[in-house]
């Protein structure tokens, strides 16, 4: 049985912006750049948000996944002034008592009257309740008083080890309901465990 090379990794399957095929060739590659050749996903969301912000379309909310580029898009949100509640890995580090500790961590050390019980919204079968806990964290940017950045945490109401983590931040006055049914409403199918 014949041994196939492998391509080199200058090919690989790409769609051309052009026509839409799929091809397998390196000029396809760098003519009609496929998604993968991007910056990132949180560049292209840029992309796209920054024409409407301009134009003084502003998102009550923006929310997404980690795979956004959450440090980056962070930034940006903060500097157009702009909501937002990013979900984040567990080994997403956040200063803390003076130190960078993941939050993971920091969501394992909470007590347990720091959790609250409430619903992300409905979903196909009723209420989506888990509990919840949030952090305020100590970022401040100097053009946003009266602003401020937290962590959130999503735990499983039974099984305490499921967790989902998210970085938010908005006026100081929001309340923790209003986050969490920000943040529900990003779930996937209702849910995000």
């Amino acid at each position: 049985m014949p041994v196939r090379k492998a391509k080199p990794s200058s090919t690989g399957r790409s769609i051309c912006r052009k026509n839409g095929r799929r091809t397998l060739c390196e000029a396809s590659r760098q003519e009609c750049r496929s998604r993968e050749s991007l910056r990132g996903i949180g560049a292209l969301a840029q992309r796209l948000l920054a024409p409407a912000f301009a134009a003084g379309v502003k998102a009550d909310w923006v929310v997404a996944d980690p795979v956004y580029g959450y440090d980056e898009m962070r930034d940006w949100l903060e500097s157009q002034h702009q909501k937002y509640v990013l979900a984040v890995p567990e080994t997403q580090q956040v200063w803390s008592r003076g130190e960078p500790q993941p939050v993971g961590l920091l969501s394992a050390l909470l007590p347990p009257e720091a959790w609250v019980a409430l619903s992300a919204g409905e979903g196909s079968q009723g209420a989506r309740r888990d509990v919840w806990a949030w952090l305020q964290l100590p970022y401040e940017r100097e053009e946003s008083q009266g602003w401020t950045s937290w962590l959130l945490i999503r735990r499983h109401l039974s099984d305490h080890s499921k967790r989902a983590y998210y970085r938010a931040w908005g006026p100081a006055q929001t309340p923790l309901t209003t986050v969490v049914r920000v943040a529900g409403s990003r779930l996937p199918g209702g849910r995000g465990l």
